[in-house]
């Protein structure tokens, strides 16, 4: 099979992908009913393929020696995009902190101690338990 040079073909891809993005929005928009019809029941199917990934040493693959490439993409893309997605996502943030805000305030700790005193360790298991209560509720 002929092929295109690779150079030429992220040129290309380079140049025409930006004037599309028409095309992705519209794509996008309608795309939640879809993700969740293809999600419902695949649990199985997503479990047996991380197993064989494991099993087959395609996790270490995947990341070895992929920490230049992250490190550069992260400081090169991401970086600017930064304040835009912050400034995007308050509502987002705020709604996911609340029951966790919620459940923090509710907590009644235990008294102080004086420094160093052991029933203040108390005070650090009534927060991880609420914490870890919510996270098996999720």
């Amino acid at each position: 099979m002929r092929m295109p040079n690779a150079a030429a073909a992220a040129k290309k891809w380079k140049d025409v992908t930006p004037g599309r993005q028409t095309f992705y929005s519209q794509g996008v928009a309608g795309a939640a009913g879809a993700y969740d019809e293809g999600v419902r029941g695949a649990g199985d199917r997503y479990a047996a393929g991380v197993s064989q990934a494991i099993s087959n040493g395609l996790w270490g693959m995947g990341v070895e020696g992929k920490g230049s490439r992250f490190a550069q993409r992260a400081s090169t893309v991401g970086a600017p995009r930064w304040s835009d997605g912050v400034s995007r996502g308050e509502g987002d943030y705020a709604s996911h902190v609340q029951p966790y805000f919620a459940a923090l305030g509710s907590i009644q700790l235990p008294m102080k101690g004086p420094k160093g005193h052991p029933g203040n360790y108390a005070r650090s298991t009534a927060v991880g338990d609420a914490l870890h209560a919510m996270k098996i509720r999720s």
